[in-house]
């Protein structure tokens, strides 16, 4: 976690831990493979999936950006509507709402569920769809709303003072959910969104 005062929150890594996730991505050119994980036991190194043939190719190790080859204890990848991801998130997660919660004697949404050993339970759990969106805004609450550039944009957005028209809002949303990659596809559900809300909003003096 960011914050040494979170770090507790963590979830211990597992190395024994092995699942495979329930969808595939997509792609221009196909179905990209289903994330999974692994002890090194099982799965000494990995490969990379190659999108131009579709393929992918295990025959000797690939390093991703952090300088791993293996799969161990990755078993927390993104889940949900906003892609709850890494040992922090879902710590916390269990942290507030799942089984080390009510193992604390705190007050939890999801007694039965312990989030660090059982991630895919919010995509294939019984409970599946409502945590499909409660972790996505337990992700809103923890990231984006505690952004001071968002708090700003948004300010300014109600007062105003920001332009519809004007992207920047939306588009710093993207920026802290997933890099950036959906801008566009959320800036035009965001106009749906305000247009079935019968919201009025401030055009910039080129479309007034």
């Amino acid at each position: 976690c960011p914050h040494a005062s979170e770090s507790s929150m963590e979830c211990p890594p597992d190395p024994n831990m092995q699942m495979i996730a329930v969808v595939k991505g997509e792609n221009s050119e196909g179905s990209v493979p289903p994330f999974f994980c692994g002890p090194k036991q099982y799965f000494p190194f990995t490969g990379y999936y190659d999108a131009d043939t579709n393929e992918i190719l295990n025959e000797s190790p690939s390093k991703n950006r952090a300088g791993r080859s293996d799969v161990s204890a990755c078993c927390w990848w993104g889940r949900g509507s906003a892609q709850v991801k890494g040992v922090c998130m879902y710590g916390k997660l269990n942290y507030y709402i799942g089984a080390r919660a009510a193992a604390e004697g705190r007050r939890s949404l999801y007694p039965d569920i312990d989030f660090c050993r059982n991630p895919s339970q919010i995509c294939s759990g019984p409970y599946a769809f409502t945590l499909m969106w409660i972790t996505g805004m337990f992700v809103w609450i923890e990231q984006v709303q505690e952004d001071s550039t968002y708090s700003e944009l948004l300010d300014n957005f109600v007062s105003n003072s920001l332009p519809v028209d004007d992207r920047r809002l939306v588009d710093h949303v993207s920026e802290v959910l997933d890099g950036g990659r959906n801008k566009d596809e959320r800036y035009e559900n965001f106009l749906s969104s305000l247009d079935a809300l019968g919201v009025n909003v401030l055009l910039s003096q080129d479309e007034k």
